[in-house]
């Protein structure tokens, strides 16, 4: 099975959506250290062009932050906050 990697431009237009979400939502890294985490992960995948599976308890808003960081074009990136099971 090939996989096309994500270039590192594409890995930033990928990465802006979720950056833009948390500015929207005034979800701030200087006041949560989950947020600054994610924000850590997010500049690895950039960077290194690593994939990253994200799991982050972010128990102050009682949910936890998931997603994929993927690298291969064909599987999709995403991160959202969902409830704990």
């Amino acid at each position: 099975m090939d996989i096309k990697e994500r270039t590192r431009e594409e890995r930033q237009a990928e990465a802006l959506p979720i950056i833009k979400k948390l500015t929207e939502l005034k979800i701030s890294a200087a006041e949560h250290p989950e947020i600054r985490e994610l924000l850590k992960l997010i500049q690895t995948y950039i960077l290194t062009g690593q994939r990253i599976v994200v799991d982050i308890p972010f128990p102050i808003a009682d949910v936890d932050i998931k997603g994929v960081l993927a690298i291969d074009v064909k599987e999709r990136v995403w991160i959202k906050f969902t409830r704990g099971d």
